[in-house]
């Protein structure tokens, strides 16, 4: 009976909005690697873009840095929030809340400005996956959040409620030793 206690009290509940959203980054990244790889293949596209460009040296350190650093982040925040989410694990909540804010929205807003040839019409499916990848991540950083504030609640619930066991158990043991002395002197 209290082992069913227990689950019932620590049952996990993972927020089902956050684990959509993060199932629906999971493709949406992946279409956003296929895009860019096959848009940056493109050579001509490449050459006629860089010209629009005055120092093409930075400019293309600075997009293949943006799109490693995004690459490598999105996979850690991707996980931290899964298992997160999934496990209600405050550490990896934390993990995914500061890589989502701290690297993912400063990236996708530069990726969103420095999108070469905003004008040429076959960066438009880019330019699409990069606003619903700002949009999501934004999103879930609400989520997360929020998912969080109840994870610290719930904690904070049980550790009032272990506290109040506690001293109604230690008041009962006062209780039981006062009788006991009060028995005591009776019997003299």
């Amino acid at each position: 009976m209290s082992n069913l206690n227990y689950r019932m009290k620590n049952k996990i509940q993972s927020n089902v909005q956050l684990q959509i959203l993060l199932h629906f980054n999971i493709f949406l990244f992946i279409l956003w690697i296929i895009l860019h790889i096959f848009y940056y293949q493109r050579i001509e596209i490449i050459q006629y873009c860089q010209q629009v460009f005055k120092n093409d040296d930075l400019y293309v350190f600075l997009r293949n840095a943006s799109f490693t650093l995004l690459t490598i982040v999105e996979f850690g925040r991707l996980y931290a929030g899964y298992y997160g989410n999934r496990l209600e694990k405050i550490q990896y909540m934390i993990a995914f809340i500061f890589l989502s804010t701290t690297f993912q929205l400063p990236n996708h807003l530069f990726r969103l400005i420095t999108i070469e040839c905003w004008y040429h019409h076959i960066f438009i499916p880019e330019i699409i996956s990069n606003l619903l990848l700002l949009l999501m991540t934004l999103a879930e950083i609400v989520f997360s959040v929020w998912h969080l504030k109840i994870i610290l609640e719930k904690i904070y619930q049980q550790q009032q409620q272990q506290e109040s066991q506690q001293t109604t158990s230690v008041s009962k043991n006062d209780d039981n030793k006062h009788q006991q002395q009060y028995i005591g002197y009776d019997n003299c």
